[in-house]
């Protein structure tokens, strides 16, 4: 399989998968994973994520910004893996971009909630899984 068809098998998971699994690093240097609603971004450069600003998984790349993301449809023996960095974002302008109102339920007080965060994951590399081959690709 070629880079493009990898980066185009790659681009069809991040759009179809009903989620992402997100990968940081605790304290003891071990990887921890988490299904994460997949928030349909646009490329695989960047991805974008909501979650609880008190969470585990933030006080993780605080400490270690290195993480990887794997998207998967079930059903399919295909998978996508990134790896890269998580940035927490604060930016309020970025925040009421990826808002969604249904979220008023996990975030009463709405987009201004502080325990709304958002994280950007900015890919460096990539592998697709298929066909029983791996090939890797940049973003």
């Amino acid at each position: 399989m070629t880079k493009t068809q990898a980066k185009k098998i790659a681009q069809s998971l991040l759009k179809k998968a009903p989620a992402a699994i997100l990968t940081s690093i605790d304290g003891n240097g071990f990887p921890s994973c988490r299904a994460m609603l997949n928030l349909k971004s646009n490329t695989l450069k960047t991805v974008w994520f909501t979650t609880n600003a008190p969470s585990e998984k933030v006080a993780q790349f605080r400490a270690n910004a290195k993480a990887s993301v794997y998207f998967t449809v079930p059903g399919r023996f295909e998978g996508a893996l990134l790896k890269g960095k998580v940035k927490i974002i604060t930016d309020m302008k970025v925040k009421k971009k990826l808002w969604e109102p249904g979220w008023k339920m996990y975030y009463p007080e709405g987009v201004a909630d502080r325990n709304y965060c958002v994280l950007r994951f900015d890919a460096a590399g990539g592998r697709v899984y298929s066909n029983f081959t791996k090939t890797d690709f940049k973003p």
